[in-house]
């Protein structure tokens, strides 16, 4: 498959987290066909990885976020820092993965909206994706995209475990959906 003329894309996969060497790892993804992938930041930490791993591999782009989880560390410097690479390097391709997450509440509600608006925002002035992570949050996720349908929001929602009510919502705004395990484990 290493040839493949439509190479497979990880679009979600999380490089910066990995202990072990992602040389390694991303020789046995080629051998089986994966084109290039985007590794998704998730804070400050994850965020700087993410650029270094982008600048080393060819193969590897990635967005740059504030995970719901790390809301509660959310910081203007460091969005503004975000808002630099994405006009500077061009391996960056999205922000994010941003959202709510009410089903671990690592962080308040009101810093998990907050950080994803100032995101969302980020996003339309760029010009690029973002990737949304919504977990038991459909009501408050609907609330807050409402804001910006016709504002040129773009994106892909990933780990999809929400209703078809939602799913039919954020399909009709213009989002892609994503499915994994845990969407897949849900819907048994």
């Amino acid at each position: 498959m290493e040839n493949s003329i439509y190479p497979w894309v990880d679009s979600h996969c999380h490089l910066e987290m990995l202990k072990g060497d992602v040389s390694t790892i991303l020789d046995d993804a080629r051998k089986e066909g994966v084109g290039f992938c985007i590794s998704i930041g998730t804070g400050v930490s994850a965020n700087q990885k993410v650029v270094d791993l982008s600048s080393r591999f060819h193969d590897v782009y990635g967005t740059l976020g504030f995970h719901p989880h790390y809301a509660s560390r959310f910081d203007q410097l460091h969005l503004d820092w975000i808002r630099d690479e994405i006009r500077e390097n061009s391996k960056i391709v999205g922000v994010g993965e941003c959202g709510f997450d009410f089903y671990y509440n690592q962080s308040g509600r009101e810093d998990q909206k907050v950080a994803f608006a100032a995101q969302l925002d980020l996003a339309i002035e760029s010009g690029v994706p973002v990737v949304i992570h919504s977990r038991e949050a459909d009501v408050e996720a609907r609330d807050i995209l409402e804001g910006y349908r016709g504002k040129g929001l773009t994106g892909v929602v990933h780990c999809f475990t929400s209703s078809i009510e939602q799913a039919r919502y954020l399909l009709d705004f213009g989002f892609y959906l994503s499915f994994n395990g845990i969407s897949m484990k849900w819907y048994r």
